[in-house]
């Protein structure tokens, strides 16, 4: 009955079988409701190579949020040579992942990228543009307007980290 955060998932089939698992654990045991599922506000994050469409509904109905990072547009290339182009659209889907009710923030820590976008927001406009340093453009079908980003930065962020009362918000 702990909280369950930081689902370290890279792909859909581990999604799979951890939603799998909340519906057994409820099933099998009456006291452990979707109220207090939806209580234990639980995360995942990365969103690299997941969600898939159909799970997006599963993760919204248990209240799941997400802090995604844009570092996986560039980092998912691997992906794409092996699995193929259909599968773009699986790599941090911010913008069917948001249609679809989810809280979405964006995802924080050294990659590495610092040395080449000196500020935050720049380290996440390939959220925007979805193009990775080789040009190469994922999924433009998933990119987010300035608005989103700024969202996910910070109103978004809060709740993630159960801190809406002391952090979220731009003002003086």
């Amino acid at each position: 009955r702990l909280r369950y955060v930081v689902n370290h998932v890279k792909g859909d089939k581990s999604l799979d079988i951890f939603l799998d698992l909340i519906d057994k654990v409820m099933a099998d045991d009456p006291s452990i409701t979707l109220d207090y599922i939806r209580s234990l506000r639980i995360t995942s994050d990365h969103c690299g190579f997941y969600p898939r469409a159909d799970q997006i509904p599963r993760m919204q109905r248990i209240g799941m949020a997400f802090s995604c990072g844009a570092s996986q547009i560039e980092d998912m290339g691997a992906y794409l040579r092996l699995y193929g182009e259909q599968y773009a659209s699986r790599i941090t889907p911010i913008r069917s992942m948001l249609t679809g009710g989810l809280m979405v923030a964006n995802e924080g820590g050294g990659s590495g990228m610092e040395a080449a976008v000196p500020t935050a927001f720049a380290r996440y406009f390939p959220f925007i543009t979805r193009k990775r340093s080789d040009g190469m453009i994922v999924a433009a079908q998933e990119a987010v307007d300035r608005v989103a980003l700024m969202k996910m930065l910070t109103v978004w962020a809060a709740p993630y980290l159960l801190r809406e009362k002391q952090i979220g918000t731009l003002e003086p």
